[in-house]
């Protein structure tokens, strides 16, 4: 039974994470191994095994039938970005990468920017569909696809989480900084950022970012401190599994907000108890999230098609231009296709993820070329990072993530949804290093004897 084999590569992999060096308690290879396990042997020996209320993660109701082809991509794949990763060459190039902060005081100055340019993006966003109230009691179905406006305002859309990224350079320098002066100032602009992060999470209507948030802050405070708390990850693992599980009923909760938090609460408890699964928390209900991808590795390998040839990453880039002032019209997305083959509707969107990616582009060639250039890139952006950790205040909550916004292309397999996603991230980062500080590539030697 190849639901052995998935296990026994799950057993592998954490084997493989308890016994390897690692410079620090966490890197971007630890990351990669508990996504990689979530996304695919995970749901694959589920799927395979056939146990108890299996069926739950069946998709449309239809038998899973295992495919050879699947399984051993999902093994390839693991140890092709293990060689990717292990690069020396990827070492070498990101050591030669140096990070210097000309002043803390330029940084605060930019996160509040960032905090009241994210404040003015919810602002004119929330505008386009009448309010801010307005448009939080519709974000499911502006998600959804059901409530759909075409105004330049929407454009402020991408900049919402800019936020985020003024609370982990606001929250790195209140946390990792002994303060003196204007410390009531600095945290209290601190705690706002954090409200107005949280309600850019409720207007954007979906669950990772909220989880990524946390993470990122208790992560990066692990990198800089070398303190785990195994009470706090086990709280955080049952948070997150009961906000995926629950997630999508408290969006659509929120629908009710015109009418008071008593309507919102009350339709939450009535949609609850209206599902299927009413029953409470489904462990395969959980798993049923993480069972897309493998699915859209099967349909890559089993479905007729034109290989892509990666030109998914040049409409990628395309997509971050206005159509109107290139004239150029965007192929559909590769998730697009990989919806349709799979459900033969596109109602909604189903990201096929990086291993389906290869195979969409080249086949096993391109799964092999997707692969070592994934964990070679890894290896890249974490040496740059791991010699700046000790340096400057803001790097342990960037280099966390940093490591999220590589594992998005693992999880989407899109490049044009990877590009859209991060949008606001790319540039925040590009700013921030470009502008406020400096980022400048020398020799190893010279980074050595400086």
């Amino acid at each position: 039974m190849l639901s052995l084999a998935y296990l026994g590569l799950m057993v592998f992999i954490a084997f493989l994470e308890i016994t390897r060096h690692k410079a620090k308690k966490i890197d971007f290879l630890t990351l990669f191994n508990i996504t990689y396990c979530l996304m695919y042997p995970l749901p694959a020996f589920f799927l395979d095994a056939a146990w108890g209320n299996s069926s739950e993660i069946w998709f449309n109701d239809t038998f899973y039938i295992s495919n050879l082809q699947t399984a051993l991509a999902i093994f390839a794949g693991y140890f092709l970005v293990i060689i990717g990763f292990s690069s020396k060459s990827a070492e070498k190039l990101g050591k030669n990468i140096v990070i210097k902060n000309r002043s803390k005081k330029t940084v605060i100055i930019y996160a509040i920017f960032l905090l009241l340019f994210a404040c003015l993006s919810i602002y004119l966003y929330s505008l386009q569909y009448g309010g801010f109230l307005v448009a939080l009691s519709k974000t499911n179905l502006i998600r959804a696809g059901a409530e759909e406006h075409t105004g330049g305002l929407l454009f402020f859309k991408r900049f919402l989480y800019c936020s985020f990224f003024a609370s982990y350079l606001l929250g790195s320098y209140v946390i990792f900084n002994k303060i003196k002066k204007r410390r009531s100032f600095l945290i209290t602009i601190f705690l706002i950022s954090l409200i107005v992060s949280l309600i850019a999470f409720l207007l954007s209507g979906a669950r990772a970012p909220l989880i990524n948030f946390i993470l990122v802050f208790y992560l990066g405070y692990v990198l800089k401190t070398e303190k785990f708390s195994w009470v706090f990850v086990i709280l955080v693992i049952c948070v997150s599994a009961g906000f995926v599980f629950y997630g999508k009923i408290i969006f659509f909760s929120l629908t009710a907000l015109p009418d008071g938090l008593s309507a919102v609460v009350n339709k939450f408890v009535e949609t609850k108890n209206n599902q299927p699964d009413s029953g409470g928390f489904s462990f395969y209900g959980l798993i049923k999230n993480f069972v897309y991808p493998v699915y859209s590795l099967d349909t890559a390998f089993t479905q007729v098609y034109q290989p892509r040839f990666f030109w998914d990453w040049f409409y990628g880039f395309a997509s971050l231009i206005p159509e109107k002032l290139t004239g150029i019209q965007i192929p559909e997305t590769i998730s697009y296709d990989n919806t349709y083959y799979i459900v033969k509707t596109n109602e909604y969107s189903i990201q096929p993820g990086f291993l389906a990616f290869g195979v969409y582009c080249m086949s096993w060639p391109g799964l092999i070329v997707t692969c070592i250039t994934f964990g070679w890139i890894g290896r890249y952006l974490q040496s740059i990072l791991t010699n700046h950790l000790n340096k400057i205040f803001y790097i342990p909550f960037l280099y966390i993530f940093t490591a999220q916004m590589w594992l998005d292309f693992q999880i989407l397999g899109s490049p044009q949804d990877f590009f859209q996603a991060n949008f606001w991230a790319f540039l925040s980062i590009k700013f921030l290093l470009f502008f406020v500080d400096k980022i400048s590539i020398m020799s190893y030697l010279n980074h050595k004897m400086n």
